[in-house]
């Protein structure tokens, strides 16, 4: 390999690509999709009861993703892979995703499609500074793609 990850396949810049994303982290993210197909797939073919409920399980369920993302910087700065920034930024998803809980839900998926893309961002942000694992930027794209489509779809797209 290039670097000391046993995984890591030689490239450019070794931050950024990782051959193997390890399984457990492989299993739970793309576990972690379920909820969203689930939502969509209510939304697009339920009658209305279930329709109302698709949109509460994928508007609520991408707010405790989005807090989910932002805790990742809480545990760098923890491990001093990061400084004071992620401490901060680890606590403002949590912070900016309760107020858009509040709000009627047909209009929560906007919101909720912002936050993952602005947590995605700062995550690739943090990976080409080689803050985050080559992989997980690997199967972040991916997982992020599965998101934003299903709330793509729960705003009527």
């Amino acid at each position: 390999g290039c670097c000391r990850h046993r995984s890591c396949r030689p490239h450019r810049d070794h931050r950024m690509i990782n051959s193997d994303v390890p399984k457990p982290a492989l299993l739970l993210g793309w576990g972690g999709v379920i909820p969203f197909l689930a939502a969509a797939l209510g939304w697009l073919y339920g009658d209305p009861v279930i329709r109302i409920n698709a949109l509460n399980l994928g508007t609520i369920y991408g707010g405790v993703i989005i807090t989910f993302l932002g805790a990742v910087h809480w545990g760098l700065a923890t491990e001093r892979k990061a400084g004071t920034l992620h401490f901060i930024w680890s606590v403002l998803p949590a912070l900016a995703v309760v107020p858009v809980l509040t709000i009627s839900p047909i209009l929560r998926p906007g919101f909720i499609l912002a936050g993952l893309l602005i947590c995605w961002g700062v995550d690739l942000y943090a990976a080409s500074k080689g803050r985050l694992p080559g992989w997980y930027m690997t199967l972040r794209h991916g997982l992020t793609a599965v998101a934003a489509v299903c709330m793509l779809i729960l705003m009527r797209f």
